[in-house]
């Protein structure tokens, strides 16, 4: 587990290096710095809950929608299976 705020990435493969292109092409045009686009996606990406939290939130919420109903109307949005007469 990453515990060091102020740890970095070692640039020494290739798909990195692209990254770190688009990074800085993305930052420019947001007028940041890399460290600072960076920053902020941080404070973005720590400021969600964690898919274990959001899961456990959402489950508690009540629902009046049957599952069946749910596959029975997206069943008709898609239409015919293409080897229905199989």
């Amino acid at each position: 587990m990453l515990t060091d705020p102020s740890a970095s990435i070692n640039a020494s493969d290739e798909t990195w290096m692209s990254e770190a292109l688009l990074l800085a092409k993305r930052a420019g045009e947001a007028g940041l710095t890399v460290p600072d686009l960076l920053r902020r996606e941080a404070a973005r990406i720590a400021a969600r809950p964690s898919m274990e939290e959001w899961l456990e939130r959402t489950q508690r919420r009540p629902s009046g929608v049957k599952r069946v109903d749910i596959l029975a109307a997206l069943d008709e949005s898609r239409g015919p299976w293409p080897d229905a007469d199989r």
